[in-house]
């Protein structure tokens, strides 16, 4: 049997229309509010491929603190608040804690992000090993090194304060050396790395950027056709290093970003500073440096570090969860 061009036009023309029904018509229910869509790819173009929190947020003014949008065939319900995503994945994490397949996070990582994988066996022995090293009593032996470098960061910040993002990552950079290899002369290598790894991983999980998240069929394609395999591989080779070791060193970013955060956050609001300022005097005095162990008894300091990361996350969107039910309260997911 021979197709010919018209033929083979109808066949694809007749599964394109069958697909669009079927996901029309697959399950009817009652949705949260969202974009209208474009038949088959849905909102997929409709959102900024490189930024994409900037469409989300601007959705959220329209549509509320539950949105939804449709990327090809995959539901997708974004939580715009924190007392949304509190209600879903918190108080009904058992449902709501599983994790959606990523293929190009996947080929970036040789599947060893333990963020972006299911709640299979991999990640169980993963999470065994970064419990084993981030926990609370292991954290103890690394007390030594934060209080030294923290102790060189005031001290840097004092001596000239406008190079203050300098001794930051001075500070960041060596911790993360000596922690992952008792040795600072990599520092620089390390968080370049690190950072760059981290653009890699957002841009290569951001919704709408590669066909491949969302369309089973792409992720099938041969690495000389795709070249998103190509390059995602080409980081994996160049990443490996940082991805192994992916645990400790993840931290020290996050403080890079968060310690600079803070600092703009004090030149804001200087009655909070002072405030802060009042609690450490009153708690510890003027005759010797804050230490670890006085962090239980300054809960305003506390609380003005988790309010900055609330203020200012280290990263604009959390990574995907994925549902095992269909049910959120008034709506049907």
């Amino acid at each position: 049997m021979t197709f010919t061009a018209n033929s083979t036009l109808i066949y694809v023309l007749v599964s394109v229309c069958a697909w669009a029904v079927y996901l029309k018509f697959k399950c009817p229910r009652n949705l949260p509010p969202g974009p209208k869509g474009y038949p088959f790819v849905g909102n997929l173009f409709q959102l900024d491929a490189n930024r994409p929190w900037h469409s989300l947020g601007k959705w959220k003014k329209t549509y509320g603190d539950i949105v939804y949008i449709r990327l090809f065939n995959q539901d997708v319900i974004v939580l715009n608040s924190a007392k949304a995503a509190g209600d879903l994945l918190d108080r009904r994490a058992a449902n709501y804690s599983q994790r959606p397949r990523i293929p190009v996070i996947e080929c970036l990582t040789g599947g060893l992000s333990i963020g972006f994988m299911d709640h299979g066996s991999r990640w169980r022995s993963m999470r065994r090993a970064a419990h084993e090293a981030l926990n609370i009593r292991a954290s103890v032996k690394y007390h030594p090194i934060h209080m030294r470098e923290g102790i060189q960061l005031a001290l840097d910040i004092l001596d000239s304060p406008q190079e203050c993002h300098n001794h930051v990552y001075r500070f960041t950079s060596f911790t993360s050396a000596s922690l992952i290899y008792n040795d600072t002369s990599r520092r620089h290598a390390i968080i370049n790395e690190l950072s760059s790894l981290m653009k890699d991983m957002v841009l290569a999980s951001a919704p709408g950027r590669y066909f491949a998240n969302h369309i089973p069929v792409f992720e099938h394609v041969p690495e000389f056709l795709a070249k998103w395999k190509h390059e995602m591989k080409a980081r994996y080779n160049m990443y490996t290093e940082s991805v192994v070791k992916f645990f400790l060193p993840i931290k020290e970013l996050v403080s890079l970003i968060t310690i600079e955060w803070l600092i703009v956050a004090m030149l804001a609001f200087p009655d909070v500073q002072r405030k802060v300022q009042a609690e450490i005097d009153a708690v510890i005095g003027q005759t010797r440096i804050p230490m670890l162990g006085d962090m239980e008894n300054l809960p305003y300091m506390r609380a003005v570090v988790k309010e900055v990361l609330r203020w200012r996350p280290v990263l604009p969107i959390c990574v995907f969860h994925a549902s095992l039910e269909a049910s959120a309260g008034l709506f049907c997911l």
